[in-house]
């Protein structure tokens, strides 16, 4: 039992599953512990040890499943049965004619190693497929390296299976033993291919979805950012700057309140103490202020420019009321102007964004390479009391998501934020990666209008 414990535990380090020595230490005692009265228990004590989320359960089942349940052998119950012993001994003395790792590559002994029933060296090759990161190109950009690599594992896994079914079709003569040798082999070759083309997936029941929704407000606050006209602008500013004021206030009355919350016990004992007591001079704590950080990554392509904008101008007249706010815009690379906007004229600042040289507006959306370059600039920067919004719609031309990207980035934060400010029925159709990209979020919610946005903006802030 200890042995296949610590082979489990290595294939959910290869799928990316944190499993520390001491864990695999603690799960063995408790199972010697806990009356295991079938699998669902033994699988419960399993997963209460691997699993340290909602979101790895998910990927802790794929593992389960995979190790305990398609790596066996497979056994027939017919007369024509052989035992799994002899089909494994058949597998063995197949792959050791035909399986040398120095004319082989580190997929294909993965895979070969898949077969005898150890999987833990294909899942990492597959985990860091899936994880890999896209080449920036200066000319043609396909960014599709990662699926070109799936593809030709996938190509690689066939012709090996190929190979090894024309063999046991040429050298094995009893046909129960070749029918099941045969089975064995597509069994497995159709379990790598399914590991290699779905994406990693996660539990999102913990998500909050804010769709559409219908306001009291009409006419400007209502009108969809994406439609708004020019001379209206001013009107929006000026609307803004009413709320910004409002939200200010509120947020000053709501640590300006006294003599209410818990009681500070060391204060009152200390202040009572000459009246001996009587009467009490009750004290209470004073309210911390948590004021978070805030780091934005906004779409300026085309039509999502105009509410990237709006956002901006909301939180950097907030700014007061955050620890810190730092900025990032794309299209397709990834640009810094934390700098440009912290001035007083906000709204000066954020029409001299579309001129900066780094910018290039007339590239196609790629969210994949924004994230990755994310990734290299600031991630190592985020921490537990950092706020990660995501502005954009998400399409990104059906170039690579490199949606793993904003796992990584959730595992670091406190919340992860997604902003989509098209219509909530378009969401999930033609390029938008929306799918991919909602499983890693905390949030998701529409901006498509100003009401939307100031909704958004007081949540945040209160």
């Amino acid at each position: 039992m200890l042995n296949s414990l610590i082979k489990f535990a290595e294939c959910c380090r290869a799928w990316d599953l944190r499993v520390s020595t001491i864990e695999v230490m603690d799960c063995a005692a408790q199972l010697n512990l806990v009356p295991i009265r079938g699998e669902n228990d033994f699988k419960t004590v399993l997963r209460a040890n691997f699993a340290k989320s909602r979101r790895e359960q998910k990927k802790f089942d794929q593992v389960y499943h995979l190790y305990f349940h398609q790596r066996p052998i497979p056994l027939d119950h017919d007369r024509e049965a052989v035992s799994g012993e002899i089909v494994k001994e058949g597998i063995e003395k197949l792959l050791e004619e035909f399986v040398n790792p120095e004319n082989m590559t580190e997929a294909q002994h993965g895979f070969a190693r898949m077969i005898q029933g150890e999987p833990a060296a294909f899942l990492d090759h597959v985990q860091r497929l899936q994880s890999a990161e896209e080449k920036r190109q200066k000319a043609i950009k396909s960014n599709l390296a990662q699926l070109s690599g799936k593809l030709s594992l996938m190509l690689a896994i066939s012709q090996m299976t190929d190979r090894f079914i024309d063999q046991v079709k040429r050298t094995e003569t009893d046909p129960a033993l070749r029918r099941q040798l045969i089975d064995h082999l597509s069994d497995r070759a159709q379990h790598a291919r399914s590991l290699i083309s779905r994406e990693p997936d996660y539990y999102t029941d913990m998500l909050v979805e804010t769709g559409d929704t219908q306001s009291g407000q009409t006419d400007l606050a209502t009108q969809p950012l994406s439609t708004m006209d020019p001379h209206l602008m001013d009107d929006m500013k000026e609307m803004i700057a009413r709320l910004v004021r409002k939200l200010k206030d509120q947020m000053a009355r709501r640590y300006a309140v006294k003599n209410r919350g818990s009681i500070d016990v060391k204060q009152t004992l200390r202040r009572s103490a000459k009246f001996q007591g009587v009467p009490i001079d009750i004290r209470y704590k004073a309210r911390e202020k948590t004021r978070a950080k805030i780091v934005t990554l906004c779409d300026i392509s085309g039509s999502v420019w105009t509410a990237s904008k709006f956002m901006l101008h909301f939180l950097y007249s907030l700014q007061d009321c955050f620890s810190r706010v730092r900025s990032f815009v794309f299209v397709s690379d990834l640009v810094e102007i934390t700098d440009l906007l912290e001035t007083p004229q906000v709204s000066g600042a954020l029409d001299r964004v579309m001129s900066n040289p780094g910018i290039n507006t007339h590239a196609r959306t790629d969210y994949g390479m924004a994230f990755q370059q994310f990734k290299h600039q600031a991630l190592r920067e985020l921490d537990k009391k950092t706020t990660v919004i995501i502005l954009g719609d998400a399409r990104s031309n059906y170039q690579n998501p490199q949606a793993g990207i904003l796992s990584q980035i959730r595992e670091k934060v406190r919340r992860m934020i997604w902003l989509n400010p098209e219509p909530q029925h378009t969401w999930y159709t033609g390029d938008s990666e929306i799918r991919q990209y909602r499983k890693h979020c905390h949030e998701l919610c529409a901006c498509s209008n100003l009401s939307q946005l100031e909704d958004f903006i007081r949540r945040l802030v209160l």
